[in-house]
């Protein structure tokens, strides 16, 4: 809880004597109202919303676009515009810091100043959707009242330090006085703001002073207490779930994210999994110390000396360390500060990777010496020992919801107390996924605080905890819906993503919160449409008197085209967020310039549609200009706007860019509008009679493009055609065209494979038809074995050609590539192949053992000089030669077969070989 004292009894004259009119930096009522009427006619698609607490401007939003080149410029640009509307000058409106919000979203925070003097806790958030063109789609002010330039006869920041001493005798820390301008409704003041602190953590004390910079009073008493290369592992026995360190609950084993050294040597963090690795030199034996230090964690026991391990080991180990073996109170909560912290440090920076100010090592401060709480006061978090009917404070939700102060401290620019303790708790439920905070906290059974069970509504006049369960409730409510919408997984990181970077934008906890929340789930920068949570947004939010602003019933205006010629039509859509019901939905039409464009008065969207078509109609000679048409139903109003032009080309482009004469190409031309009805003409013409088109191509009404055909003749060598559009004098587009004469394109050969010695066919292909005089295409083979002519002609207004492939008689198989060449080179593979036998007999077919037959061969071709065919016998009965060698040139051969005397009639096989490829005859024996 904070506490926060304004004494204002005793300074009230002094400031109104003093002052007078103390916004005098201040935009007047006036003129703040007129430059706000002035920025939503500019920006037609902007909403404002009443902070509903003070009655000012609460909320800019919706769809604000800047002519920027990055979103800082555009939130500069913004800010340099429409300051005035928000009630300050920009040049009071200093750019702070800024911070990204995953790729979608950058918000910035400009800090409000006087006279250079920084306006505490006040200043504008300016939220900028990535992407072209950076569209502002959120403001929040915090903008106070600002006095005049600061008087002379200020007390000394000496003074001032006096002041607060003895104010506070007690107090351990005192930091230098920062001057500021202090502020609270119509009255504001220079004042010192100093910070006091004490370092007893058992009764803590942190307070944050102003004072009167002119007078020396105390102009207010802020309180500043809000109640992880030698391997190894860390674990230890810490509290499981979200159960207190009870017996009921007793410790379990668990990986620790704390810090190994070796002493005198290096260190390392171990991971969420307990595992790390020491760089280090060498292989003797050292001793390694494990301690309970995260890299964003430092748990300091207040009972004692903090928990420390140390072990001898060899490298590299391992070195294992246990802490907590035999579980204690006072250890255990260490261990539970540890895992605990680093965990929720790691939670945010998952959410929002750019997340500010939370990189750092929070001292966790557990066993302090009293019961039933635990605080942060800004720069640590502190938790009590277990007594009075209560637990150890040090367990899950507990450590979560006080680093959440954290979170919320270092995120918001200006954070209530509630609005602390209500993203403190979101933060303990949406990490854990549990909506209970302090489970156990007194016992089985026992809660600190359940926001969904307490159904707090806005608005609330409770404690900073009590009201801040109005967003604990709300938030968790999204959450539910958001799982049961998208799956466990994906809803409750939908919900996180929410939570955590809502609180970039300095909200407070009103009915603003929900359209900050509503921006940050939009995707298409106009949040008027609904988003695409919309309804559990507004469910969840609207259970605690949040609700979301009501959505226009008329969601869009669409026109197609936009852009038109005079005389030209177009088709506008109307789309309901819902559908139309009995009866229809009656739609009020309008244009702004009825003279130019026309549309019906009125139109019916039927039942249970959500769309409607209507027709717009130009006049014809309609001057160029841009008209808005306005779709109205109850008080809804959208708009959309339709262009009118004067006819010209804006467009002419070929498809391909290239082709071989004799063949075709599209030709398209495009204008700067919808063609009138009746169509419109546009002039063609060509340089080349190589390309032909048409002296004219007609637009089709309604249409902004239309193509033709190109026809082009058969050419000797490639050249440019260029094809040229007009409409009147409006101006000549061109385009160029490539007619190239035709290359070969293919090769082939038929039959593909043939006997040495035989002829095969090619025929050779042409990208288009020869042009006059025929296409000269060159030949030639990459092997002795295959021959062509040199050259063949495709005859003119053809596109292929044959000619004659000779072979000579080979040994082997041999693979001729057939080539063809005309500005490209094509091939294709012809297989010659060495004879090979097509017949094999024995003459005569029987003979009595012991006399001689005669073995004939015959090839399939001409055999070459030296070819030889092997012969063999598997009989003993018989006497072959190895192998008969042919004369170049001949298709026979013959050989002799000498037999023995047999005892009785039998039958011997003979094979003869070539290539690989057996042929066999067989021989009988007679006895």
């Amino acid at each position: 809880m904070q506490n926060r004292k304004v004494l204002r009894a005793t300074i009230l004259p002094a400031i109104l004597g003093l002052f007078g009119a103390a916004a005098s930096q201040m935009i007047p009522l006036g003129e703040q109202q007129a430059a706000l009427q002035g920025m939503l006619a500019e920006q037609p698609r902007a909403l404002t919303a009443p902070d509903p607490d003070t009655g000012k401007l609460g909320r800019v939003y919706g769809s604000i676009p800047m002519e920027a080149t990055s979103p800082m410029a555009s939130a500069i640009q913004f800010v340099d515009r429409y300051s005035e509307a928000f009630g300050v000058r920009s040049s009071d409106l200093v750019l702070d810091r800024y911070t990204s919000i995953g790729d979608k979203f950058e918000v910035f925070w400009f800090h409000q100043r006087a006279f250079g003097v920084k306006v505490e806790q006040a200043g504008l958030t300016v939220l900028v959707r990535t992407g072209s063109p950076h569209t502002v789609v959120l403001a929040g002010p915090i903008i106070r009242s600002a006095p005049y330039s600061p008087p002379n006869g200020l007390i000394s920041h000496l003074y001032a330090l006096q002041i607060v001493r003895k104010l506070m005798p007690h107090a351990d820390n005192i930091l230098e006085p920062e001057f500021t301008i202090w502020s609270e409704g119509s009255v504001a003041r220079y004042a010192y703001k100093i910070e006091a602190s004490t370092n007893n953590l058992e009764v803590p004390e942190r307070w944050i002073y102003f004072i009167d910079a002119v007078t020396g009073d105390v102009l207010e008493q802020r309180d500043g207490i809000y109640y992880v290369d030698i391997n190894g592992s860390m674990k230890g026995w810490a509290t499981p779930g979200m159960e207190p360190d009870a017996n009921y609950n007793p410790p379990t084993l668990q990986n620790l994210p704390g810090q190994a050294l070796v002493q005198g040597g290096n260190s390392a963090w171990a991971g969420m999994d307990g595992l790390f690795t020491i760089p280090h030199p060498g292989s003797t034996q050292v001793t390694v110390e494990a301690r309970l230090r995260g890299q964003w964690t430092r748990v300091e026991n207040q009972a004692g000396s903090n928990e420390i391990l140390t072990m001898n080991v060899t490298p590299p180990g391992p070195a294992d360390f246990i802490f907590n073996s035999t579980p204690a109170e006072f250890v255990t909560s260490q261990l539970n500060a540890l895992i605990h912290t680093e965990m929720v440090h790691n939670f945010a920076k998952s959410i929002n990777p750019a997340y500010p100010g939370i990189d750092i090592q929070m001292p966790a401060n557990v066993n302090i010496n009293n019961q039933c709480n635990a605080f942060y006061n800004g720069s640590s978090i502190n938790f009590f020992r277990a007594g009075g009917s209560c637990v150890n404070t040090a367990y899950t939700s507990v450590v979560y919801h006080e680093y959440g102060h954290h979170i919320v401290a270092t995120g918001h620019n200006n954070p209530s107390g509630a609005f602390h303790e209500g993203f403190a708790d979101i933060t303990s439920m949406l990490l854990a996924d549990d909506p209970i905070i302090g489970r156990g906290f007194s016992g089985p059974g026992t809660r600190v605080r359940d926001p969904l069970g307490a159904n707090v509504q806005y608005p609330c006049s409770g404690g900073s905890h009590h009201c801040g369960q109005v967003v604990g409730g709300a938030f968790w409510r999204l959450n539910v819906l958001l799982q049961a919408k998208h799956g466990a997984q994906a809803g409750i990181d939908h919900a996180r993503y929410l939570y955590l970077n809502v609180i970039l934008m300095s909200p407070p906890i009103n009915p603003n919160l929900t359209i900050d929340v509503l921006t940050l789930d939009d995707d298409d920068g106009d949040i008027t449409n609904g988003t695409p949570n919309y309804d559990e947004i507004d469910e969840a939010f609207s259970a605690h008197n949040l609700p979301a602003p009501p959505l226009s019933s008329i969601t869009g205006v669409d026109i197609a085209p936009g852009t038109i010629i005079a005389g030209a039509t177009a088709t506008g859509t109307v789309h309901l967020r819902s559908a139309a019901p009995a009866g229809g939905a009656e739609i009020s039409l309008q244009s702004s310039n009825p003279g130019s464009i026309q549309v019906p008065g009125k139109l019916i969207v039927p039942s249970g549609a959500t769309t409607a078509d209507f027709q717009i109609t130009s006049s014809a000679g309609a001057a160029p200009g841009t008209v808005e048409i306005f779709a109205t139903r109850f008080t809804d109003t959208k708009s959309a706007t339709i262009q009118i032009v004067e006819p010209t080309v804006t467009g002419i482009s070929v498809d391909p860019l290239q082709v071989t004469g004799g063949n075709q190409a599209i030709l398209t031309v495009q204008i700067n509008g919808g063609a009138p009805d009746g169509g419109l003409a546009v002039d063609l013409w060509s340089n080349n009679s190589a390309a032909v088109v048409p002296p004219t191509i007609t637009i089709n009404a309604g249409e902004d493009s239309g193509s033709i055909v190109v026809a082009t003749t058969p050419v000797v060598v490639t050249q440019d055609a260029f094809l040229f559009a007009e409409i009147g004098s409006s101006g000549v587009r061109s385009t160029r065209l490539i007619v190239a004469t035709p290359v070969a394109s293919s090769v082939s050969v038929n039959p593909n494979a043939v006997s040495g010695g035989n002829s095969s066919t090619g025929t050779v292909s042409i990208s288009g038809p020869a042009p006059t005089g025929g296409a000269l295409v060159y030949l030639s083979t990459g092997n002795s074995a295959a021959s062509v002519p040199p050259t063949v002609v495709v005859p003119e207004g053809q596109t292929s050609a044959t000619f004659n492939i000779q072979t000579i008689s080979v040994h082997t198989h041999a693979i001729v590539p057939i080539r063809a060449s005309r500005w490209t080179t094509v091939a294709t593979p012809l297989t010659v192949l060495p004879a090979s036998v097509s017949s094999f007999t024995i003459t005569p077919s029987s003979v009595k053992g012991g006399k001689n037959a005669t073995g004939r061969i015959v090839l399939d071709s001409p055999a070459p000089q030296g070819f030889q065919v092997q012969v063999t016998s598997s009989s003993t009965l018989v006497t072959v030669p190895v192998s008969v060698t042919f004369t170049a040139g001949s298709t026979q051969a013959n050989f002799t077969i000498k037999t023995k005397k047999v005892n009785q009639n039998t039958t011997v096989p003979i094979t003869v070989t070539s290539n690989f490829v057996p042929t066999t005859a067989y021989l009988v024996l007679l006895k």
